[in-house]
C-alpha cells in the first residue's frame, strides 16, 4: 500500500510510505525557496513522485493531518509579515506596559483561545479536497483527515524503537483542531486518548509563541532560539521569571472538566486572564529553562 502523508501548516511537508515504511520525505520549502511555507505542498509531492518513480494512481490513500486547513496567502502573511503579524495578534511593543493587558487578551482572540471563530480564514473541506484531487486526479473517497494530536501521537509511538509495547504518548503544542495537549495509551497498532486539554484554558505553546512575539521575535519559528537561549539567562533573571510564571500558574488553576468522549481537559500552564497580570511584570531577557516546551512529534 501506498500513502501519501501531507501537513499543510507551517513548514507544509509531505512524505511517501510503502507499505508503512516512509520511502520519501520532503517539505515545500525546499522548492520555492521561502522559508516555513504553507499550504498545501504541491512541489514536494510532485518531486516525490518523480524520485520515487511512482504515477499519481498508484497512490492508495492521501492523508491530511488536521481535520482543518487555513488559506496558504494568510499563512504565508502572518509568518513572513511581520507588521501585519504583530497587528493581527495585538502586539505592540511601543505601546505603555499597563495597555500590554488589553493586548494580550486580543492576542487570545486571535489564536482561537478566548473566541474560536477563525472561520475567514478557514478553507472549506470542498476547497481543501480540492487542492488534492485537482493536482493528482484522485477521487476524494481516498482522501482522510485525521485528527491533529491523533498525527503527533502516531508519529511519536509508531516511530518508537520498542515495537508496539505499551505506552504513554503525550502530545503538546500551540493549538492543533482545539486541543493543546493529548495523553493516550498505545499498545501494539493502537492508540486510546486518555485525557485531552482544549487550547482555550490555557496553551503553553500559545504562551511560548506570545513570549516570542513579545521579544520581537517571530512565533511559530523563532520559539527554538528562545529555548536555546533560556540556559544563559543568569540566575537572578531566572529566579524573577520563575516567581512570576508561578503566580500566574497558582491564579489559573482550576478543577478537572468533563468533555466528550468522557476526556477530562484540564487547563494547563497560565489562562489569558493569567496572562494579562504576567504580561505587565517587567521580564528578564529569556524564560526559564523549566518553562520549555516542545511538541511530542512533527510540528504544531
Amino acid at each position: 500500500m501506498i500513502v501519501l502523508g501531507i501537513s499543510e501548516t507551517h513548514c507544509a511537508t509531505a512524505a511517501i510510505l510503502r507499505d508503512g515504511a516512509i520511502v520519501g520525505c520532503a517539505s515545500e520549502e525546499r522548492f520555492t525557496r521561502l522559508k516555513n511555507d504553507a499550504g498545501y505542498p504541491r512541489l514536494a509531492v510532485d518531486a516525490l513522485l518523480r524520485e520515487l518513480g511512482l504515477r499519481a494512481e498508484q497512490i492508495d490513500v492521501v492523508a491530511l493531518a488536521g481535520r482543518r486547513a487555513y488559506a496558504r496567502e494568510w499563512m504565508n502573511r502572518v509568518l513572513h509579515d511581520a507588521d501585519y503579524a504583530r497587528d493581527y495578534y495585538g502586539v505592540r511593543l511601543q505601546e505603555p506596559r499597563a495597555d500590554l493587558g488589553r493586548r494580550a487578551r486580543k492576542l487570545g482572540a486571535r489564536l482561537g483561545l478566548i473566541d474560536p471563530a477563525r472561520g475567514k480564514f478557514t478553507l472549506s473541506e470542498s476547497e481543501r479536497l480540492g487542492l488534492v484531487t485537482g493536482h493528482l486526479g484522485l477521487g476524494a473517497e481516498r482522501i482522510l483527515t485525521l485528527d491533529h494530536h491523533t498525527c503527533h501521537a502516531a508519529a511519536a509511538y509508531f516511530g518508537a524503537p520498542f515495537t508496539g509495547a505499551p505506552a504513554l504518548v503525550l502530545t503538546n503544542d500551540n493549538s492543533g483542531d482545539g486541543l493543546c495537549a493529548t495523553a493516550s495509551h498505545g499498545q501494539g497498532t493502537t492508540l486510546q486518548r486518555r485525557e485531552a486539554a482544549s487550547s482555550a484554558p490555557g496553551s503553553l505553546g500559545s504562551f511560548y509563541s506570545f513570549l516570542t512575539l513579545v521579544l520581537g521575535m517571530k512565533f511559530g519559528e523563532h520559539e527554538y532560539k528562545v529555548m536555546g537561549l533560556a540556559p544563559y539567562a543568569p540566575a537572578r533573571a531566572v529566579e524573577r521569571a520563575t516567581a512570576a510564571l508561578a503566580r500566574c500558574s497558582a491564579s489559573s488553576r482550576t478543577p478537572p472538566r468533563s468533555s466528550r468522549g468522557g476526556a477530562r481537559a484540564a487547563a494547563i500552564g497560565c489562562s489569558w486572564r493569567a496572562r494579562s497580570a504576567c504580561a505587565s511584570t517587567r521580564w528578564p531577557a529569556a524564560p526559564s529553562r523549566s518553562w520549555r516546551t516542545r511538541c511530542c512529534a512533527g510540528r504544531g
